[in-house]
């Protein structure tokens, strides 16, 4: 079981959690983290309506807190997870975390630093203005 651990969710053009909003996080089944979700594969989680439509799951799995963020139609952007106020764990076009340190600053984001925690990246077509990769169906 997962303790309880404070932590706050930034999505761009999503908005983000209420600071100290307490999320009950029920046990769910194990998700394949390849960027879809699939059909019932995220129905045993918390669902929860952030800012602008944007949809936030929650669950655990073994060990594992699980979270997945659906943009509306036609949005897209980036997520930070806040976790105890000291760990930026960021996910967009690339990985990176970053820390508060003492002073209360944070330091340079360690980019494809993701030791112990997995997330999808946003496919970019180009950087002059987002455009994301169109998704290749069979």
């Amino acid at each position: 079981m997962l303790h309880s651990v404070p932590f706050a969710l930034c999505t761009a053009c999503a908005g983000e959690l209420q600071p100290r909003q307490v999320v009950s996080v029920p046990r769910g089944s194990a998700v394949m983290i390849d960027g879809r979700i699939s059909p019932g594969e995220w129905s045993d989680a918390k669902r929860i309506v952030l800012a602008n439509g944007a949809t936030l799951y929650v669950k655990q799995h073994e060990h594992y807190l699980l979270l997945a963020i659906v943009f509306p139609s036609g949005k897209y952007g980036f997520t930070d997870l806040f976790v105890n106020g000291d760990l930026d764990l960021h996910a967009s076009a690339k990985l990176g975390e970053r820390k508060r340190q003492p002073d209360g600053t944070w330091s340079r984001r360690d980019w494809w630093n993701n030791d112990r925690w997995a997330a999808n990246v946003s496919r970019m077509e180009k950087f002059d203005g987002p455009e994301l990769m169109r998704e290749k169906r069979p």
